[in-house]
């Protein structure tokens, strides 16, 4: 995602949204955000954390608004869906960003909104199937076209995709591999 962008992971900022381990809560105990957070320092990124409800940062820079913590960012990833995260001003984010890049961890925003925004919009999603764990990047950048990612294992594509993906607001056209 970054390489696509032409960028190295080394000096990116990226922001980290919610460290907690769901939406509205003030507790970070097993939140996926610490192993992100931590990954992403150990790889030389400079990392920036917003949550509302929760001090705790993993090493991180702590910001204390969301608009000083997606400032210059490289890229934005929602980690806790959060409600003040549903109701991000697109807008007011494009113009603060350094690259419109968004990966949604937990689908607080619709796809086609980030896309008319500008963004590149990157979704994580999981799938099961013969008790085996799937992941998968799903990447939109432009309305109607999907591409898969394969991420942490070997993804089959005898996984019902169109079952994954929920888009409410458009259909998807065609999904690429």
């Amino acid at each position: 995602m970054l390489g696509d962008a032409g960028l190295d992971i080394k000096g990116a900022r990226i922001t980290v949204l919610g460290v907690a381990y769901k939406g509205g809560v003030d507790d970070a105990r097993a939140s996926p955000a610490e192993y992100i957070v931590r990954e992403l320092l150990n790889r030389g990124a400079k990392v920036v954390v917003y949550d509302p409800y929760i001090t705790e940062s993993f090493g991180a820079e702590r910001s204390f608004s969301l608009e000083d913590a997606v400032k210059e960012a490289d890229v934005v990833v929602i980690v806790t869906d959060h409600p003040e995260f549903k109701n991000m001003d697109l807008d007011k984010i494009s113009e603060l960003v350094r690259r419109r890049i968004i990966v949604d961890g937990k689908r607080v925003i619709e796809p086609h909104q980030a896309v008319k925004h500008g963004f590149k919009f990157y979704v994580l999603a999981m799938a099961r199937r013969l008790n085996c764990k799937y992941m998968f990047i799903i990447m939109r950048s432009k309305p109607g076209i999907i591409k898969i990612a394969k991420m942490f294992e070997d993804v089959s594509r005898a996984v019902n995709i169109q079952m994954l993906l929920r888009f409410k607001s458009e259909e998807v056209s065609r999904i690429e591999y």
